[in-house]
């Protein structure tokens, strides 16, 4: 992955209210050659059947458009709406591709740790 979050789509994370044996894998390619996968967990809101997209999928090089398009395809066969609530500007674009809407509620701010100086005094109002 590429932001902070990533970490979320991994089995290892502690996601509160959503256990490992919830979160689920969509592998793009042939078995033992996959190109990409989507975590997602699967949910029933007022009777709407979800397939909730866990942050940015990963995807090789050049390979990203035909892993959307597969997993939409594959949320049409199993009868489930593909909802992608977090994800990074860079999929705005494939998305929008494929008739999604995009709505940006927020940024994430790097700093660059190597070069960034601050007062002293000013050190105790940064968060981690």
């Amino acid at each position: 992955g590429s932001c902070s979050m990533s970490y979320c789509m991994s089995p290892a994370a502690n996601r509160i209210g959503s256990p490992e044996r919830d979160l689920r894998y969509h592998l793009h390619g042939p078995p033992g050659e996959e190109l990409g996968c989507v975590a997602y967990v699967d949910h029933v809101v007022m009777g709407a059947r979800l397939r909730c997209v866990i942050m940015d999928p990963v995807a090789a090089p050049g390979t990203m458009e035909a892993l959307l398009q597969d997993f939409v395809r594959a949320c049409g066969l199993a009868r489930v709406r593909p909802l992608f609530s977090c994800v990074g500007a860079g999929l705005a674009e494939p998305l929008l591709a494929l008739g999604f809407h995009a709505t940006k509620l927020g940024a994430e701010i790097a700093l660059p740790l190597r070069r960034y100086t601050t007062p002293k005094e000013r050190r105790r109002y940064l968060r981690a």
